[in-house]
């Protein structure tokens, strides 16, 4: 199957990238947040993390040779920093629309920089980095020492809401690039912290998943603890594999819970009927929202073409599974066009593409096939 990843990120690379660009990139500046099936650009508010996003997918692309125009990165970041920093407090606003500060997207601020520095060399980028880690120190650090809280309010007082591993897990990513890039103590401190979260309070040991939502002590939520998303399972599998490959001081714990993560998406978090990677389920596999997704999908490809490398039982076939899903049901090849959200009986749902969607797709790709070479 190697041939035919090869063949479609060849694809992505000559017709998908300059299309998504076209259809997203804004004339005015920055990036519009969602398309409609027209490819007609919707009225919807520009968060940061879209713009992140794009400019991450953009990025990459440059670095893969693909995408020539330095200057479009350049200007992105820019627009990135005046249109949604706060100077007085160095945090990043929600959107456009929204002066709350949001963990999740802070960790996109942080991926981007690391994305547009590999990219284009320009200093400001680390500085940036560096500016976004000390605010989230300063400022969103649960007062209980366990992590951070999802967000703040215009003035910096928290906003009280469930607390998630998702901005946990994202942040992780974005602290591994940084720290990939510039080896320095602090991001490997902040990694080493939130693997700790992990470790001790999103990942389930006795029943071998990941839990989503929890009380502010980190144990699992009254009404939703018991919630989980199979495709986070397989983004965890591709973190972990990072932190073990650029930090290596968990060797034992890593081997030990990247097969049981699979084992939940293998076992379950698939579709065996119809394909693809359902919303939400239980921890016994019980379904709970059976639409799917396309992130899941490539996130468990990337996760399998890992577990290929170790000759997992069920690997081979997951990433068969995800591939010839995604060819089949959820992108126009020859145009780079996809559907966003599918039932159970993978019709078609969703009737825009977002702006944070080719992150997913262009990323796991040329991921996937790197851990298969």
């Amino acid at each position: 199957m190697t041939t035919v990843i090869e063949e479609i990120i060849k694809q992505a690379n000559t017709v998908w990238i300059p299309k998504w660009f076209s259809l997203f990139c804004d004339p005015n500046g920055g990036f519009y947040e969602r398309i409609d099936l027209n490819a007609t650009p919707l009225d919807h508010p520009r968060r940061v993390l879209s713009q992140c996003r794009q400019l991450i997918v953009f990025s990459r692309a440059y670095h893969e040779g693909v995408f020539s125009d330095q200057e479009i990165l350049k200007k992105s970041f820019d627009y990135i920093v005046t249109q949604y920093q706060i100077p007085d407090t160095g945090g990043f606003k929600f959107s456009l629309m929204d002066d709350h500060y949001d963990l999740y997207a802070h960790a996109f601020v942080i991926l981007m920089c690391a994305e547009y520095y590999a990219a284009s060399k320009d200093i400001r980028a680390l500085d940036m980095a560096d500016c976004v880690h000390e605010f989230i120190q300063g400022n969103f650090v649960h007062k209980n020492g366990l992590g951070f809280y999802e967000a703040l309010g215009p003035d910096l007082s928290p906003v009280e809401k469930i607390r998630r591993q998702n901005p946990h897990m994202h942040l992780f990513e974005a602290v591994l690039a940084m720290y990939e890039i510039t080896g320095k103590a602090h991001w490997k401190n902040a990694a080493d912290h939130l693997l700790r979260l992990f470790k001790n309070h999103f990942f389930d040991s006795g029943c071998g998943v990941l839990r989503e939502f929890f009380q502010a002590d980190l144990t699992p939520h009254h009404q939703d603890g018991d919630i989980v998303e199979a495709g986070h399972h397989s983004e965890w599998i591709w973190l972990l594999t990072r932190y073990q490959a650029l930090i290596g001081d968990q060797e034992i714990f890593v081997q030990d819970v990247i097969p049981r993560l699979f084992d939940f998406v293998a076992t379950h978090g698939i579709d065996g009927v119809n394909c693809g990677i359902y919303n939400l389920q239980r921890p016994d596999g019980a379904v709970v929202d059976s639409q799917k997704r396309i992130w899941p999908v490539m996130e468990s490809l990337r996760a399998a073409s890992i577990l290929r490398q170790s000759h997992h039982q069920q690997a081979a076939k997951v990433y068969y599974d995800m591939l010839t899903c995604f060819e089949r049901y959820y992108v126009d090849i020859k145009t780079g066009l996809w559907h966003e959200i599918l039932d159970q009986n993978m019709c078609v749902t969703s009737d825009y593409r977002p702006a944070t969607t080719p992150y997913h797709i262009y990323l796991a790709l040329l991921d996937s096939k790197s851990y298969l070479e």
